[in-house]
């Protein structure tokens, strides 16, 4: 007659006990208090596109252009690393790159390193600032706006959130009137092109999008108006958008 082991309820209870524990105290290492850095890397020094492996404990290695550098990074806590105004045109802001580590991490010696101009640790305001439900771009790991954070914009809108008897006029290409972020923000559009590129769409959301909508993006100044038209680059177009009543 064959005998079957079995293992006790109490040994089975246990071990799932000590999972959970582990479970939980994994949590507890990632959640880590950070502090956020704009790192200025020195004009004649180029990192390339930044290469992160992700490690278990939530902090990355990365891997840039310039292997040293990498290496001391490497030897931080380091949780986030990329450029920190990825679409900016100024040369200087692409040299500008967001830096989150351990918060007791110390990083004042990345002054010591020739590759860097100067490293500035992001102090919360005191004054609150507006943060919209669509302030987060989803794309960017849902890191803050970079666009908007450049400008304070969460201070701005403390002051004011644009006003509707106020007119933008926006001359460029194409508007599309039923995208969901500027339904009833265009009151006037003297758009007859027919072609499909829509740019206009996009400076017009940057104007005056609806925001707090929990969709698409913020906007400068939401509760602004807009008075939209095509042919970008027509100066006497421009001229007939001005001399509509309200606009700015």
């Amino acid at each position: 007659m064959k005998t079957h082991a079995h293992t006790p309820k109490h040994s089975l209870a246990h071990e799932v006990i000590i999972w959970i524990i582990v479970a939980f105290s994994s949590v507890l290492l990632t959640a880590q208090n950070t502090a956020e850095y704009y790192l200025e890397i020195k004009t004649g020094y180029d990192l390339g596109t930044i290469q992160k492996t992700n490690n278990i404990d939530g902090t990355i290695t990365i891997t840039t252009n310039i292997n040293n550098f990498s290496n001391f990074v490497n030897t931080k806590e380091v949780y986030h690393f990329d450029k920190a105004f990825p679409g900016a045109v100024s040369s200087i802001l692409q040299k500008v790159y967001l830096l989150i580590l351990e918060e007791n991490e110390i990083f004042t010696d990345f002054m010591l390193r020739s590759e860097v101009e100067n490293i500035l640790l992001l102090e919360k305001p005191e004054l609150a600032g507006f943060y919209p439900n669509d302030y987060t771009e989803i794309l960017l790991e849902n890191l803050p706006n970079t666009a908007m954070e450049l400008i304070n914009a969460p201070l701005a809108w403390t002051i004011t959130q644009g006003d509707p008897n106020i007119l933008v006029g926006v001359v460029d290409s194409k508007f599309d009137l039923n995208h969901e972020d500027l339904i009833g923000q265009i009151v006037l559009d003297l758009d007859d092109s027919s072609g499909g590129v829509s740019h206009g769409t996009s400076v017009a959301s940057l104007v005056a999008a609806k925001t707090n909508n929990g969709i698409g993006i913020p906007s400068i100044g939401f509760n602004t108006k807009l008075v939209t038209a095509d042919q970008y680059g027509n100066s006497s177009r421009v001229w007939q958008v001005s001399q509509i009543q309200g606009v700015k």
